[in-house]
């Protein structure tokens, strides 16, 4: 949970460190499912460090094999990606690769390569509108 974040944050900042970054990715609900609650990105924030939205791992079907169609949801990139950005958080982590089901990881939920330019300018858009409002 965000919330928990707080004391590993303190640990890596009693080193010195204050290049910090947290990332969400979804929290485990039921059997091989994540859920992303847009509540998360607004707690994270909290830490005053930059918040990462990790779009490819949320959609993961965790048990299945990555390598199994059945083991992501791909069809909820967009969704997901425009509600985070749309959130507010400062940056988006999308695996891709040049044909997918061929991926030796995560293979059911990485995004076609050819398809990330189309898929990241209505992110741009969507985040150039949401920074006139933090």
């Amino acid at each position: 949970a965000p919330q928990n974040m707080v004391k590993p944050v303190a640990k890596i900042e009693s080193t010195g460190n204050k290049n910090i970054i947290l990332t969400e990715r979804g929290f485990t609900f039921g059997y091989n499912d994540l859920i992303v609650d847009p509540r998360a990105f607004y707690d994270l924030r909290q830490s005053g460090y930059p918040v990462i939205f990790d779009i490819t791992h949320s959609i993961r079907k965790y048990g299945i094999p990555s390598s199994d169609p059945n083991g992501g949801l791909r069809e909820y990139l967009p969704t997901l990606a425009r509600a985070g950005v749309a959130a507010g958080v400062d940056g988006v982590f999308i695996e891709t690769h040049p044909c997918p089901s061929e991926a030796l990881c995560d293979a059911a939920s990485q995004l076609d390569i050819t398809q990330l330019e189309s898929f990241m300018e209505p992110l741009l858009a969507i985040h150039n509108i949401e920074k006139q409002y933090r």
